[in-house]
């Protein structure tokens, strides 16, 4: 491709006279245009993003007084919770503890 292409000049040149035709606005006027600062929220928006807010901290209110720890102190039997993790531990024995056995 040539860099002297009359088609190609031609076509830059009458985008110029374009460019030129074109009034561009004042660069202080653009500067000191109030921006828009009255931003509409719907009052639906407000009233569901409020009971969402109070149902999300009655769910946190709920679930922190029924704590789920005072449940765990015992399963059943009159054997504390430290007790029976101790006792499952002792008597755990490996995966693999049969493949052993069978030689």
């Amino acid at each position: 491709m040539k860099s002297d292409d009359p088609l190609i000049k031609s076509f830059f040149e009458g985008m110029k006279r374009q460019d030129q035709k074109r009034s561009l606005p004042d660069f202080e006027e653009l500067c000191n245009r109030k921006k828009r600062t009255n931003r509409f929220v719907p009052q639906y928006l407000k009233i569901a993003a409020a009971i969402g807010l109070l149902i999300t901290l009655g769910a946190i209110y709920y679930v922190q007084m029924s704590d789920p720890r005072e449940e765990l102190h015992t399963t059943g039997h009159d054997v504390p919770l430290e007790e029976q993790a101790v006792e499952e531990f002792m008597s755990w024995e490996e995966p693999t503890q049969n493949l052993m056995e069978d030689f």
